[in-house]
């Protein structure tokens, strides 16, 4: 390993693309992704198997490995006919742990719809003092949901719901102006593939369908919080500051929000009760997902004992 590349990490949390990497390591340290059954016997979806986290510091493990993330959030004020939906949601992956009682911060663009969710301003103005006491619910997507992640995060709540279940009547009616996805991308320039995006997500994301926080109960997930189905731990968090002063404490387009989770679930298969660790209890379950930045993800997977 001298002077070519640093040791690998760990086996319990290895990734599946070495970030740091600088050349092509041994065949013997690759992780080999077919060892995750996409068939998988995990329910996901079945609220039996769903546990409640109930300490600060068990929060705050959920968040130690900057796992990428569904942000949720939804407006308390009703939308008009015309208007862009209630809720929304966005991928978030700018956000790291401050303490170990839940706390965390992160970041977001001030131009994102959901920044007008997440940091209203006490007149409603671009300019007017940021509001904190919001809620909003952070969803841990897993291996399978790069799609659904990287189509969250190519659309804007700004052109209608990002939710297909919104848009139900539409499809009925013909009207979903979806642009067929054969179409040679290569031959387009960048405005537009994001215009053939945004025709091909006119009447929402495939796959992405909002659930109960914590699959705690049947309540229709509209107009409250909610999560995203198929993720493996949801957290319901609240921010406490932003930070606006000095003005350009990041930068002049981004928001410093501070949070606290004040309630967490994750599916059994993920959390190790014994060593509150938040990882695969074995192969056979999908790993989560970080990022690497380019739309490249990794996999936080546990391999060994």
């Amino acid at each position: 390993w001298r002077g070519f590349w640093p040791p690998p990490p760990p086996p319990r949390y290895r990734y599946s693309r070495l970030s740091y990497r600088i050349g092509p390591p041994p065949t013997a340290h690759l992780l080999d992704l077919s060892l995750f059954a996409m068939d998988s016997d995990i329910a996901l979806t079945d609220a039996s198997q769903w546990i409640e986290l109930k300490d600060g510091k068990d929060f705050s493990r959920l968040l130690y490995t900057n796992p990428v993330s569904f942000l949720s959030s939804y407006s308390r004020e009703p939308a008009a006919a015309s208007s862009p939906s209630t809720r929304n949601v966005m991928v978030l992956s700018w956000l790291t742990a401050t303490n170990n009682s839940g706390r965390f911060v992160f970041s977001i663009n001030r131009r994102r719809h959901t920044a007008s969710f997440i940091v209203p301003t006490d007149d409603g103005s671009d300019t007017g003092e940021p509001r904190a006491g919001v809620e909003f619910v952070l969803s841990i997507p897993v291996k399978g949901m790069e799609r659904i992640v990287t189509d969250v995060g190519g659309t804007s709540g700004k052109w209608g719901s990002k939710f297909t279940v919104d848009h139900d009547n539409e499809r009925e009616e013909g009207e979903s102006g979806a642009t067929s996805s054969t179409a040679d991308m290569s031959s387009l320039s960048n405005r537009q593939k994001k215009k053939l995006k945004r025709q091909q997500l006119a009447t929402g994301v495939p796959g992405l369908v909002p659930v109960p926080f914590g699959y705690a109960s049947d309540d229709d997930p509209a107009g409250n919080c909610f999560a995203i189905q198929g993720t493996c731990a949801h957290l319901k968090c609240r921010t406490y500051a932003v930070v606006s002063e000095p003005s350009n404490v990041i930068d002049n387009d981004h928001h410093l929000v501070c949070a606290s989770v004040v309630e967490a679930f994750c599916h059994s298969s993920y959390w190790d009760n014994e060593r509150k660790l938040f990882r695969p209890d074995s192969c056979s379950v999908p790993p989560y997902l970080t990022f690497f930045g380019a739309q490249q993800f990794g996999y936080v997977s546990c391999c060994g004992d």
